[in-house]
């Protein structure tokens, strides 16, 4: 026959070959494929409904009204040879600062605006506004890095701290803190609080060190010096290295006092990071720090620390 296909009556195995009582022994192979294809079915099925089951969806600028950009702009003066952290980053704070119930989100930027949106979300539909220009918010000479977003003086409205770490060029850098009005507007009294650090804070974390029923203020610094993280010299372990972190406590009357020295908070390190939880459940804060620079272990007093080789710290209560 010219056709490809076996003619019906011709078996697919010799007849001597053939087993009892059958004639054509197409269904055993028809049986494989049969099974693959049922196979290959449930497992489309399968991929499908976990596609259908997302649980992040991609949203647009235009959708959701956020078009910040930490845009950075180099040029001979200034880049990644001249500043090494030159692409380190903002940061971000969520909190819900006008109190009706939804997140509102302020974005810093180094050598951009640091910009401040409302949630306007209903229903399904996520929306934000840009607020920064009424809000009172404003960033001099930028080069904002972390943001913490606290309650600073307990009156039930969420107020805004602003890091601040940059390259020699932008000068003295003091941290900001922008004091919820109440009206979606902020006033910056990071002097009157004492916590106009200018020390090149990466990051700030507040929590109640002391148990004395207000929040403390932990800063993590990082201070690019043109020494070099790879020369051997002796370590800084005085608290006099500009690279030494700070904890500032709360006096209960708006201020803050800088009690690095005497809680043992002495040694230097190139910190990026903080988190504090009770990591061993005794009631007390703990705090992690990670950082870019190994050192060596070291003990601090009211709290441990301990260092990987990558500097993350780990400072427990005593």
């Amino acid at each position: 026959m010219k056709s490809g296909f076996l003619p019906k009556s011709t078996p697919l195995l010799p007849q001597d070959r053939l087993p009892q009582g059958c004639s054509n022994c197409r269904l055993p192979m028809i049986r494989p494929l049969f099974l693959f294809i049922c196979i290959a079915w449930l497992i489309g099925a399968c991929t499908s409904k976990k596609d259908d089951q997302k649980l992040f969806e991609l949203l647009s600028p235009d959708e959701t009204g956020v078009h910040f950009n930490n845009r950075l702009h180099e040029d001979d003066q200034l880049n990644i040879l001249t500043y090494e952290y030159f692409y380190n980053g903002g940061g971000v704070g969520a909190g819900d600062i006008n109190n009706d119930g939804l997140t509102d989100l302020f974005f810093t930027g180094n050598m951009s605006e640091s910009k401040l949106y409302i949630n306007k979300s209903k229903d399904q539909y996520i929306e934000f506004e840009d607020i920064t220009a009424k809000s009172g918010i404003e960033i001099p000479e930028g080069w904002a890095r972390g943001v913490a977003v606290v309650d600073i003086n307990a009156d039930g409205f969420l107020d805004i701290y602003v890091c601040r770490a940059g390259p020699a060029q932008a000068g003295k850098l003091s941290n900001l803190l922008f004091i919820n009005q109440k009206n979606n507007t902020f006033k910056e009294e990071a002097s009157a609080y004492g916590l106009d650090y200018s020390g090149n804070t990466t990051q700030a974390a507040f929590f109640d060190y002391d148990h004395d029923g207000d929040l403390d203020a932990y800063l993590v610094t990082n201070v690019m010096n043109m020494r070099g993280p790879n020369n051997i010299r002796a370590k800084v372990s005085d608290g006099s290295s500009a690279n030494a972190d700070r904890l500032f406590r709360n006096n209960g009357n708006g201020t803050f006092t800088d009690v690095s020295k005497e809680s043992g908070i002495l040694e230097e390190g190139y910190g990026l990071g903080i988190a504090v939880a009770d990591v061993n459940n005794d009631g007390w804060p703990d705090i992690t720090m990670a950082g870019r620079i190994s050192t060596f272990p070291m003990t601090m007093y009211p709290m441990t620390c301990s260092i990987s080789t990558s500097r993350t710290e780990h400072l427990k209560m005593k």
